[in-house]
């Protein structure tokens, strides 16, 4: 992940080769929620330049947020590894905002602390349901000067007006354009509180006079302030793409009037009549009953929460069988067929390694070669219309699961193998499946890796622990004098406890007896 000046940004794209790919992106229609339809994907030179709205770091995450966010993980991965696109990725994080300033206020700290400490915990859950880096991340504070150059403009444009106050606001009724205004039915009364100083109550601001001294604030022409919240992502999303951009995402939520907002404030910027080629909004998350899940209603599950009940592989499977534009439902009860589904296709691919690897002895292939290999190319070209048709995954993992079932009834069980048995055991076939179904998998972001899935989903705190305390039972059953037990019997269950202790200790591990306590950390 890089996090980058305007200046490195500028070096970046002298560097970006924009060659690279297998697969013609004209293949690809993808939902536009300004034109509420498919429309076909078209890059110039196969580069797609993507800006992702950020979050507001004020508090932890919950999985509403992780919703959102490993759905656009599931396309981007898409995108870069199957169709073979180079995807671009802009992530923006919001560092100053009313919220920010409440809590930091509340808690007697400064702003940076609050944004810094939930900025590190956010990307931290991104690793935890592996999600990828965005390529570049770019933060509000850090790019003051060209957020107010940015409000220059509009203002020279008479496309903004300052006020009294030292408040700066877009003027809606001088620039027109087709957005999402259409789409929806604001109140009129939006921000009615600042509805003395603007000349229209859809106007917004740009720039945010300061109200007290102890507030956080930046000198511009109009007095100390801060930037709106719709001109922070305008601003960052020119930084680094300046009017190319072919992807904008969020949630459904910032459809209004935050999307709307940026692209009327772009457009106007740019003198053009749309920006963004595309515009992506994934559902929302619900608890059971329809209910929004929101910090504002005190109903959130936090990512870790989560996380510490089943595995990023569940959650993302969770995902891919609905649409992402859908909104979900959230519960146990909905989780039951998403880990049904990972643990039935993590089964099968152990099973096909094990009895290619002769690890398993008692079962025989019986299908024909030419037959799986009919089923295999079958599936490939579904899947590839699945995931042309704007990024189709739960048919992708529905037509994924026929085929484990084909295999599956394919395998039968034999106590001795019939010496006559034809000498093709098919292992050859049975592996290209598993090749091509693990490669699909992984393309989405699940993980079967062993390796990787100890390093992502093991706790190694909870099994060490866990581990020790059973061994420090059975130490403290051997100290106890008032135990009746044989010496030997003593010395023969602490060597137990001395050869486990030895033996974590090769595995970096290292752990000493304190008496009948047992303290332990990781060797680095």
């Amino acid at each position: 992940m890089l996090t980058r000046s305007k200046l490195d940004i500028k070096i970046v794209w002298k560097h970006v080769k924009k060659s690279y790919s297998t697969q013609k992106s004209n293949q690809i229609s993808v939902f536009n929620s300004l034109s509420k339809a498919k429309e076909p994907l078209i890059l110039k030179n196969n580069v797609l330049y993507w800006y992702s709205c950020g979050p507001t770091v004020y508090n932890s995450a919950h999985l509403g947020h992780a919703s959102s966010y490993v759905n656009f993980d599931i396309i981007k991965r898409i995108l870069t590894n199957y169709f073979q696109i180079n995807v671009v990725n802009l992530m923006n994080i919001t560092d100053i905002d009313d919220k920010i300033i409440i809590r930091s206020l509340k808690e007697k700290k400064n702003f940076l602390n609050i944004s810094q400490f939930y900025e590190r915990e956010f990307l931290d859950d991104l690793r935890l349901l592996n999600c990828l880096k965005p390529d570049i991340v770019l933060r509000v504070t850090e790019h003051i000067p060209e957020i107010l150059n940015f409000i220059k403009k509009l203002i020279d444009l008479k496309t903004a007006y300052a006020t009294e106050s030292g408040s700066v606001y877009f003027d809606t009724q001088n620039f027109h354009i087709k957005s999402f205004f259409e789409q929806v039915q604001p109140d009129s009364e939006t921000d009615s509180k600042d509805n003395q100083e603007k000349r229209h109550p859809y106007d917004f601001a740009l720039w945010k006079a300061r109200k007290e001294d102890s507030e956080p604030s930046w000198p511009s022409p109009w007095g100390h302030g801060r930037p709106g919240w719709h001109i922070e992502c305008s601003t960052l999303a020119n930084i680094a793409f300046g009017r190319e951009l072919d992807f904008h995402s969020g949630g459904k939520d910032l459809l209004f009037p935050h999307h709307h907002n940026e692209m009327v404030q772009c457009c106007a910027f740019h003198d053009m009549n749309k920006w963004s080629s595309f515009w992506l909004h994934t559902g929302h998350l619900h608890l059971k009953n329809d209910v929004k899940m929101s910090k504002s209603l005190s109903n959130t599950i936090l990512i870790r929460e989560m996380l510490s009940k089943y595995t990023s592989n569940h959650f993302r499977m969770f995902c891919l069988l609905s649409p992402y534009r859908n909104d979900k439902e959230y519960s146990d009860e909905k989780m039951i067929k998403p880990v049904n589904l990972v643990n039935s296709f993590s089964s099968f691919l152990n099973l096909c390694d094990n009895f290619a690897n002769k690890k398993i002895t008692t079962l025989q292939f019986i299908a024909d070669e030419n037959e799986v290999f009919q089923k295999l190319e079958e599936t490939r070209k579904k899947i590839h219309v699945f995931l042309s048709n704007d990024f189709d995954t739960c048919s992708m993992i529905e037509e994924l699961s026929s085929l484990v079932n084909f295999m599956n009834k394919n395998f039968q069980s034999c106590e001795q193998k019939d010496q006559n048995y034809d000498l093709n055991r098919h292992y050859g076939c049975v592996i290209s499946v598993h090749n091509f179904i693990k490669w699909l998998l992984e393309i989405v972001g699940l993980v079967f890796d062993e390796e990787k899935n100890l390093k992502s989903n093991l706790k190694v705190d909870d099994i060490v622990s866990k581990s020790l305390k059973f061994r420090k039972l059975v130490r403290n059953f051997a100290l106890d004098k008032d135990r009746k037990l044989s010496k030997e019997t003593k010395m023969e269950l602490l060597k137990y406890c001395d050869d486990f202790r030895e033996d974590l200790n090769d595995s970096n591990i290292e752990f000493k007896d304190h008496k009948t306590e047992t303290i332990w950390k990781i060797k680095y």
